[in-house]
């Protein structure tokens, strides 16, 4: 008799997939750290109205893949690619020391596609594989690529490969004299900022239970919402909500191999002070108990059913996005609460700091910041005879900001792509 599998080996890969719904030519999984997942497959048995003469039911109809569930885990150093797959923007730049370069590409050409976020480039044996990661200095145009770093998603010949860049990267691609460059030792530092409103990846997640063995691999996997619970003490809870296409089960894994970053979490300890920023003027917020926070994609899980599909979705579109949290502080003036009437725009930021918190081993950071927000009124009650909070609901949105998002988030560690 077989044993009974056990929730404690259980393991959760992902990596980015090329196409959507289909798995990566190489598998490179990387292990992701979790608390619990019901991450699963369902395919609803359809009714028949279908009269057979008695009273007894008609053969059911299979009807379609749908798969769902949440991931569970901590606001960790080494989780870039589901902030990323919650944001859908990556910008990478170099803040250590000791990185490698390769020869410059050979007179590469390039052409930018600003709304799905790519950057594909022409070039003579290139050599680069998917998952490289290559560094952009020194060319004319666009500017804003200059020292960026750029992960290769997809190689489709060996004379030409495709990378993701920033949200509000436009214009025409203009090398000058500038190079392109693979990276073949990483620096101590990088920094990533995480922007909402991107284009959101899709990937492939497997869910293992080793000990039967029995592994299930679902394919078009998207980050529908991530959730942040911040509070003093403690790990700080951290959920993805995931919806995929299809699920394909195995006694074998899909990569046996998967890249373990190894496990950082942020404690409550280790916040910086939150600070709040009304035009320019900062305050330092000493009487917060806890913020939340809700990333809403809001993704279209209905617009990817096609007949020929065999029930499986063929697209996600991800729809308007919604940002929005709680405030929890101890009420002792009517500075916030004057606010929440007046509809005053603000800003909030939440730093976690572990030693230095300059990006090197040991020393990571991670930096959450509202761009834009208003404070929601909601009157302080008294619950007891104990002290008396006031939760203040939170909109973040995009008005004008230089972030160009509502939603920024700022992480540095030894990563040069995640």
């Amino acid at each position: 008799m077989s044993p009974q599998a056990n929730g404690a080996f259980g393991l959760l890969g992902m990596q980015y997939e090329e196409v959507y719904g289909v798995n990566p030519g190489t598998p490179d999984l990387t292990k992701i750290y979790f608390n619990k997942s019901s991450l699963a497959a369902s395919q609803q048995l359809n009714d028949s109205d279908i009269l057979t003469g008695d009273r007894n039911p008609s053969e059911p109809l299979l009807g379609n893949i749908d798969v769902k569930g949440s991931t569970d885990t901590e606001l960790q150093a080494y989780i870039g690619m589901l902030l990323f797959g919650a944001t859908g923007s990556i910008e990478t730049t170099m803040i250590g020391t000791g990185e490698a370069l390769g020869a410059a590409l050979t007179t590469p050409t390039a052409t930018i596609d600003p709304y799905n976020m790519l950057l594909t480039v022409n070039c003579t044996a290139h050599g680069l594989i998917v998952g490289k990661v290559i560094q952009v200095a020194g060319i004319t145009t666009p500017v804003a690529l200059n020292n960026t770093y750029l992960r290769v998603m997809k190689v489709p010949t060996a004379n030409q490969f495709i990378c993701r860049i920033p949200r509000g990267v436009t214009g025409v691609f203009t090398l000058g004299a500038g190079t392109l460059k693979a990276v073949t030792t990483a620096a101590t530092a990088y920094q990533h900022k995480f922007k909402s409103g991107g284009m959101l990846p899709s990937f492939v997640a497997e869910i293992g239970f080793p000990d039967v063995p029995e592994y299930f691999l679902y394919n078009g996997v998207k980050v529908g919402s991530m959730s942040v619970t911040m509070k003093p003490d403690g790990a700080q809870s951290l959920s993805f909500n995931l919806t995929g296409s299809n699920e394909t089960p195995s006694a074998t894994s899909f990569d046996s191999t998967a890249i373990d970053l190894g496990k950082q979490s942020f404690a409550g300890a280790q916040m910086g002070s939150i600070i709040e920023d009304v035009g320019g003027t900062n305050t330092t917020l000493g009487t917060v108990s806890g913020v939340d926070l809700s990333l809403e994609n809001n993704l279209d899980d209905a617009a990817g059913y096609v007949c020929g599909s065999g029930g499986k979705r063929t697209s996600l579109p991800a729809k308007k996005l919604k940002l929005s949290g709680n405030l929890t502080v101890q009420f002792d003036s009517m500075t916030l609460y004057n606010k929440a009437m007046a509809g005053t725009k603000t800003t909030l930021k939440i730093p976690f700091i572990i030693g230095t918190g300059l990006g090197l081993a040991g020393n990571e950071s991670l930096e959450i910041l509202f761009c834009e927000l208003k404070f929601g009124r909601n009157t302080p009650t008294i619950d007891g005879d104990g002290g008396v909070m006031v939760k203040l609901p939170i909109t973040g949105f995009y008005a004008n900001n230089a972030n160009g998002a509502a939603l920024m988030i700022t992480l540095k560690n030894t990563q040069p792509a995640p």
